[in-house]
C-alpha cells in the first residue's frame, strides 16, 4: 500500500545519495583534469628543457668535434708542406707526399677494417673446458672451469645490455672471465642467446621471464658444482636485473647464494647525471605512451635507440660517422696495410674490437624489450625509494632491498671515481639501508669499463692496482656452506 511518509523519505535519501555522489565526481574530475593539465604543463617545460639540452650536446657532440677535425687536418698537413717547401724540414715532398697518402688510406679504410675486422674479434674470447650446460629461448648457461686451485664460484648474469654482453668476452687477451678463472674461481656465465637476427623470439623476453630464467639456472649451476653456494654477480645494467632476480626469492636464492658483487651499476639511476638528465627530460607522457604503443605492436626498443640517446647524453656520436671514423684512421695512420687480423698488433685488436662493440651497426643486433626498457626507464626516472622498495613487482609483490636483511648475504658494490656515466653516488644510500650487510667500494682513476679492459689492474700489490683488491674483497664475505644468521659482515667504504 502506497505510504506517502516513506517514499518521501526514500526519494529524499536517494537525491541526496545522488547528490554526494555528483559532488565525489565532479571533485575526482576537478582533480584529474588538474593532475592532466599539470602533467601536460610539466611535458611541456620538459620538452624545452629537451629542446635547449639536445641542442648542447649535438653541438659539443657532433659540430665543434667536425671543426675541430677540419682544422686539425688543415693545420698539420699545412704547416708540414709550407716547412717542406721553405726548407724549415728535413723531410723531403716525396716522403710528405708518401706519408700523407698513406694516412687517407688509413682513414679511407677504417671504417671497413671496423666493420669487419672489428667485428670478428669482437666478443672472441674463449675459455678451456667451458661448455654450455643448459638454455631456453633467451639465453645459454656456460660453464668456466677455474685454473689451479679452487676457491669459490661465480655466477654471472648477463643478458640484454646496450651493445650486447658480448662485451665480458670482448678479446682473448683481454676479457672480464679469465680474472675470475685465474683466481681459482670457477665461472657460470648467463649470457644472452644469440642477437634480434639470429634469435627473433628475444623480443619476448620479459622482467617475468628473465627472474625465472635466473632461478632456473642459478638452480642448475648450484646442482653442477655440488652443492656450494655462489657469488651473484652483475654489471652495470645487469646489476639490477640481477638484484631483481635475487629479490624475486630472497629465501631461495640464499640457499644457493652467499653475495650479490655489483659493478658500475645504477641503482638509484637519478644519481647518474649523463643519461639520467636526459631521460628526465623526456615528457614522461610521450616516454611511456611509446613504451605501451611498441608493447601492443609486439615491437621491441631498437638498440639504435639507445645507442643515440648514449650517444647524446655523453657527447661521442661524431666519431661514430663516417666522418669521424675517417679522421680517426687518419690521425693514427696505421691502417694503410692492414689486410687481415693477423696483421694488427695488440693496440690495433683493442680499438678495432671496441670501434665495433659501440658501433650502431652491432646497437642494431641488440634491441631492448619493453619489459625490461620500461624497468630501466623508472630505475632512472622513479629511482629506488629511500626504503629499498624498487620500481617492480614480481607475482604481485614490490621487491625491495630491506629484505636482504633476513638473511646473511652480503653486497659488494664496486665503482669508478672517474666514471661519469654511472657515478658511485649512486649506491650511496644502500650504507644506510643494509649497514654491515654493504661494502661500497670506489677505486680511484677508474672508469665504466676499466673492470673489462684494464685485467693487469686486477693484480693485486702493485702501484697501478685496483685497490682494494676486488678478489680479495668478494672472498672476504664467501660463504661455502650453508646459511649462517643475518648480518654476519662487516662494512669497507674507500
Amino acid at each position: 500500500m502506497f505510504n506517502p511518509f516513506y517514499d518521501k523519505n526514500k526519494f529524499f535519501d536517494m537525491m541526496s545519495e545522488a547528490r554526494t555522489r555528483m559532488n565525489d565526481y565532479s571533485r575526482e574530475l576537478f582533480h584529474s583534469t588538474f593532475d592532466m593539465m599539470m602533467l601536460g604543463m610539466d611535458d611541456i617545460m620538459r620538452s624545452v628543457g629537451l629542446r635547449h639540452i639536445l641542442r648542447h650536446k649535438l653541438i659539443g657532440g657532433g659540430l665543434i668535434p667536425m671543426l675541430s677535425s677540419i682544422m686539425d687536418f688543415e693545420k698539420w698537413e699545412t704547416e708540414k708542406f709550407i716547412g717542406i717547401l721553405k726548407g724549415d724540414s728535413d723531410e723531403t715532398l716525396f716522403d710528405f707526399l708518401k706519408e700523407t697518402s698513406s694516412k687517407v688510406l688509413s682513414g679511407i679504410k677504417y671504417d671497413h677494417l671496423v666493420n669487419n675486422l672489428g667485428k670478428q674479434l669482437f666478443g672472441s674470447a674463449t675459455f678451456e673446458g667451458e661448455k654450455i650446460i643448459d638454455e631456453n629461448d633467451f639465453f645459454t648457461l656456460t660453464y668456466i672451469p677455474a685454473k689451479g686451485t679452487k676457491k669459490a664460484v661465480l655466477f654471472h648474469q648477463g643478458g640484454v645490455l646496450p651493445y650486447s654482453d658480448r662485451i665480458f668476452r670482448f678479446l682473448p687477451e683481454t676479457n672480464f672471465f679469465d680474472r675470475f678463472i685465474e683466481a681459482g674461481i670457477d665461472v657460470y656465465a648467463m649470457e644472452l642467446k644469440g642477437n634480434i637476427v639470429t634469435n627473433p623470439s628475444m623480443k619476448n623476453l620479459t622482467m617475468d621471464k628473465l627472474i625465472e630464467s635466473s632461478h632456473r639456472f642459478t638452480d642448475k649451476a648450484f646442482e653442477h658444482n655440488g652443492g656450494k653456494r655462489m657469488i651473484l654477480e652483475g654489471y652495470c645494467g645487469h646489476g639490477m636485473q640481477t638484484a631483481a632476480s635475487l629479490l624475486a626469492d630472497v629465501e631461495g636464492m640464499q640457499k644457493k647464494v652467499c653475495e650479490l658483487m655489483l659493478m658500475v651499476s645504477p641503482i638509484d639511476g637519478r644519481k647518474c647525471n649523463e643519461l639520467g638528465d636526459i631521460m628526465n627530460l623526456f615528457p614522461k607522457s610521450m616516454m611511456f605512451w611509446n613504451l605501451m604503443l611498441t608493447a601492443m605492436r609486439g615491437e621491441v626498443v631498437k638498440g639504435d635507440n639507445l645507442q643515440r640517446t648514449i650517444d647524446v647524453a655523453k657527447k661521442s656520436f661524431f666519431e661514430k660517422t663516417t666522418f669521424g671514423r675517417f679522421f680517426h684512421g687518419w690521425k693514427s695512420g696505421l691502417y694503410s696495410d692492414i689486410t687481415k687480423i693477423d696483421d694488427l698488433d695488440k693496440r690495433l685488436r683493442m680499438d678495432l674490437a671496441g670501434a665495433y662493440w659501440i658501433s650502431p651497426v652491432n646497437a642494431t643486433l641488440y634491441p631492448v624489450p619493453v619489459s625490461l626498457a620500461h624497468f630501466r626507464t623508472l630505475l632512472f626516472t622513479v629511482g629506488v625509494s629511500d626504503d629499498g622498495l624498487l620500481p617492480l613487482r614480481y607475482k604481485g609483490k614490490r621487491l625491495n632491498f630491506n629484505d636482504i636483511k633476513k638473511t646473511d648475504l652480503h653486497v659488494t658494490a664496486f665503482y669508478g671515481d672517474l666514471d661519469a656515466m654511472v657515478p658511485f653516488q649512486t649506491a650511496d644510500f644502500m650504507k644506510e639501508l643494509l649497514g654491515k650487510q654493504f661494502t661500497h667500494i670506489v677505486h680511484e682513476k677508474t672508469g665504466h669499463v676499466s673492470y673489462i679492459l684494464s685485467p693487469n689492474r686486477w693484480k693485486e700489490g702493485t702501484d697501478r692496482s685496483f685497490t682494494p683488491g676486488i678478489i680479495s674483497t668478494i672472498l672476504k664475505h664467501y660463504k661455502q656452506g650453508k646459511v649462517s644468521s643475518p648480518a654476519s659482515a662487516t662494512v669497507q667504504t674507500k
